[in-house]
């Protein structure tokens, strides 16, 4: 068929159609409802679509799913054919496609949006068309959306002599209502009997292309506001799961922290006992229940209680234990000076001492212990933070031992002797 035979096609397909929308109230109505689907087309693009592709939802041309969309077209989709204007005022034809012709051509492909007003939308959706055209607060969206088209139809009805005023208006009611999902047996007999009372004329393009462009500006305001209203909804609905997630995980960090306090109060009490113990004579000593068992590790049941609510194997909190802290601090870019074998001070806190194989020993606060509890009391880290950067830190170095203690000592010496 050729592009000419394919043109006379398409408009005698749309006189036939002009004819049969108009040919009782019924038909009318029919075609009203189902156009006000595609209300962002013009009157003819609706008739036409209408009329060939009964199961169409969402359709555009094809610039617009390739460039807006981000959407190719299938291999061997026809396409709706429709009718446009050459400027010499001849006939040419375009073709529109429906989402179902199309595919996603990658993840950046969208979806086109189809608004449904349900239930719960209406009063919400109602208040803002009714403080966007000034109206009473209180009007319903059955009566906001009679106002508006009331008020649309009657600037359009300025600009034509002779204009079947009520007609246009209960068209305009019926397409919007039918759109939202709205009872329109209120009026559908008004909307009967006026087309009944209607002649040729009222069907005139003026008169079509009115009612299309009134109901285009009443859904677009519609379509704004339930938008609008989805959006925030999301975010209310994602912003409460966020506060529920960080409730529980504040929960589960007091219970934590709880924890942490108690065992770092522990090996606070302990190593002050171990100090002043260390002080006594043998005599004292001797006056005293035997304490020893305090100092050998008498914590670990609490911590390996700790350790599997944190899920992590024991070998994993011995590897972070274990962790040459020397290495740790001067990855980390803290100063450190060494005052013996294998014993350093930290710069910014003379009273700690420091040792790769002992751990660290704060005296000013009488404090001390492995590499975990280091991060903890020296840096504020919860356990589970403490054991994960330590064992992301072990898990870097990869060099032995003897290169790692190397350059360990290159570093310290290139901060004290530039």
């Amino acid at each position: 068929m050729t592009r000419e035979e394919k043109i006379k096609n398409t408009r005698e397909l749309y006189d036939r159609s002009i004819s049969e929308i108009t040919s009782s109230p019924t038909a009318w109505a029919d075609f009203l409802k189902t156009s006000a689907n595609f209300y962002k087309h013009t009157f003819d693009d609706q008739l036409l679509i209408i009329k060939q592709d009964a199961d169409a939802t969402a359709v555009a041309q094809f610039d617009d799913w390739n460039n807006k969309m981000n959407r190719q077209i299938k291999h061997g989709s026809k396409g709706i054919p429709v009718l446009r204007k050459n400027a010499d005022g001849t006939d040419n034809i375009a073709y529109m496609y429906d989402v179902s012709d199309t595919e996603r051509r990658n993840e950046k492909s969208r979806e086109p949006y189809i608004w449904k007003m349900s239930e719960d939308y209406k009063e919400e959706t109602a208040l803002r068309l009714a403080k966007k055209y000034k109206l009473d607060k209180s009007f319903s969206l059955e009566e906001i959306l009679d106002k508006i088209s009331s008020n649309y139809t009657l600037e359009y009805s300025k600009r034509k002599d002779s204009f079947p005023f009520s007609f246009v208006v209960d068209s305009v009611k019926y397409a919007a209502y039918s759109r939202c999902g709205l009872d329109t047996s209120s009026f559908e007999r008004d909307l009967f009997f006026n087309f009944e009372m209607s002649n040729k004329s009222d069907f005139s393009e003026y008169i079509r292309n009115s009612i299309n462009q009134i109901c285009k500006s009443i859904l677009r305001s519609v379509e704004v506001e339930v938008k609008s209203i989805t959006a925030e909804r999301e975010k209310t609905n994602i912003n409460k799961k966020e506060e529920t997630k960080q409730a529980k995980k504040k929960e589960n960090t007091h219970e934590i922290n709880t924890d942490e306090k108690r065992i770092i109060k522990i090996n606070e009490l302990l190593s002050e006992i171990n100090t002043l113990y260390g002080e006594l004579s043998e005599n004292e000593k001797a006056k005293l229940p035997d304490i020893s068992n305090l100092f050998n590790g008498n914590t670990s049941q609490i911590k390996e209680k700790y350790n599997r609510q944190n899920h992590f194997t024991d070998s994993e909190i011995e590897i972070a234990k274990n962790t040459n802290i020397v290495d740790y601090l001067v990855s980390k870019g803290e100063i450190l000076k060494a005052v013996g074998k294998d014993e350093y001070e930290l710069s910014s806190h003379d009273s700690m001492r420091i040792s790769s194989e002992k751990g660290f020993y704060w005296n000013s606060k009488n404090v001390g212990g492995n590499a975990i509890d280091f991060c903890m009391i020296y840096y504020g880290m919860d356990f589970k933070s403490a054991v994960t950067e330590l064992l992301e830190f072990n898990g870097k170095g990869l060099e032995n031992t003897q290169s790692k203690d190397s350059k360990t000592q290159e570093k310290i010496k290139e901060k004290h002797n530039p």
